[in-house]
């Protein structure tokens, strides 16, 4: 690749180092944790679920009308957060754990994990 500048390139004094293999945005985030029972961590992530799934409907809706760049915005961050509800829910069933500590991971408003541990 060539370079457009000449010189020392000046980085900024606080930056992430990664190597070129690495294909991550590096980007705020926060992670929200909380523990439940199983049924009401059940009954939390079956919430949101519910939730995104209306919430990619509409955008479905949007996608089909002239406008449709909002739609497929809100149908791509919706559908992320509803398959990693719907994954996390699907596991937890299976499990045979009285207590659930939940960890979400957050990144620009798209719940991009769900951990679950016993708890």
């Amino acid at each position: 690749m060539e370079m457009c500048y000449d010189g020392a390139l000046v980085m900024p004094s606080s930056y992430a180092v990664m190597s070129e293999e690495e294909m991550t945005y590096v980007e705020g985030g926060w992670t929200y944790t909380l523990k439940k029972t199983k049924s009401k961590a059940l009954s939390y992530l079956k919430k949101w679920r519910n939730y995104y799934a209306a919430m990619a409907g509409i955008s479905l809706g949007l996608v089909l009308t002239p406008a449709s760049t909002a739609g497929w915005l809100g149908l791509g961050n919706h559908g992320a957060c509803l398959y990693s509800y719907n994954a996390a829910y699907d596991k937890l069933k299976e499990k045979s754990w009285k207590k659930v500590k939940i960890t979400e991971y957050w990144t620009a408003s798209v719940v991009t994990s769900i951990d679950l541990s016993k708890a």
